[in-house]
């Protein structure tokens, strides 16, 4: 496996195989995490995340939130899984399976590494349009630079996207889902509690 940087604010989903048709409730969520890999180092697996389950569309991406709380947590070992118990919340997995979400918070819950750039040469804070025409509000030039878990994928390309990223569309500023660049699984999973 190696690890993956992503922008404060950004969600990671994984359709959790599976799932479908199972009823019950989700029990545990896990993600493998890190301080990073090769470029990517200089991670803190100990800063916090949010977990968020999602259901799945009709197109097959995450659908409607179901978690009504925010969880944030963090994990305590560099490289390895760190699974959450969220039997308490009482989530019931629908009937399609669902999406379990690894999220940065905003830029204000991390360090950055020293030297990191956070406002352009007119001292405006860094927000970038990428080729695709998406919105980013970094907060910093790089996201390797914000000092935050990273998320790790496996680097074998699948057959159809399982796993995705929110990105916001600058022309209205809305989210929406696109599948992972490379066309890895984050390495994330679920247990599923049966009725």
């Amino acid at each position: 496996s190696l690890s993956v940087s992503q922008h404060v604010g950004e969600d990671k989903a994984t359709f959790m195989e599976g799932s479908k048709n199972v009823k019950g409730i989700i029990h545990s969520v896990g993600f493998y995490l890190s301080n990073g890999h090769k470029g990517l180092k200089g991670g803190d697996v100990t800063a916090p995340f949010r977990i968020r389950l999602f259901q799945v569309d009709s197109t097959g991406k995450p659908g409607r939130e179901i978690t009504n709380d925010i969880i944030i947590t963090s994990a305590k070992k560099d490289d390895a899984w760190f699974d959450f118990d969220i039997s308490s919340y009482q989530i019931h997995n629908p009937d399609n399976g669902f999406f379990a979400v690894f999220s940065l918070l905003s830029i204000d819950y991390y360090k950055l590494k020293p030297g990191a750039r956070t406002t352009d040469e007119y001292g405006n804070k860094f927000e970038t349009i990428d080729y695709n025409g998406v919105h980013h509000d970094l907060g910093t030039e790089n996201a390797a630079d914000v000092i935050a878990p990273r998320l790790s994928v496996n680097s074998f390309t699948l057959a159809s996207p399982r796993s995705f990223h929110s990105v916001e569309t600058f022309q209205n500023m809305t989210w929406h889902w696109e599948p992972e660049y490379n066309n890895w699984e984050y390495l994330i999973r679920a247990t599923i509690e049966p009725e």
